[in-house]
């Protein structure tokens, strides 16, 4: 399904939409990927099939073994790695 809203609100409010209409549709699984060509469609599969697993919560990361990032500046990379120590640590 493709949502196109008609004001631009921030990425956050659209995965907010996003997640809520998945929700109220009943969907028991939910994939969220970046446009920009940042997650590897390939990948997707391998993800999948974690789902599928006893864990709750299944997260595609750059920063497992093997990830990388391309032309970052330091900022970017610095904010990134810091979303992923939040989730480590709840």
């Amino acid at each position: 399904e493709l949502v196109s809203r008609g004001e631009r609100t921030g990425l956050a409010d659209a995965y907010r939409e996003g997640m809520a209409r998945a929700l109220a549709a009943g969907y028991e699984r939910i994939v969220q990927m970046d446009a920009d060509g940042s997650h590897r469609a390939d990948e997707l599969p391998k993800l999948l099939d974690a789902c599928f697993s006893d864990d709750v919560l299944v997260v595609g990361t750059r920063w497992m073994p093997g990830g990388r990032v391309e032309n970052w500046s330091w900022f970017r990379q610095l904010l990134s790695g810091g979303e992923i120590d939040s989730l480590k640590s709840s």
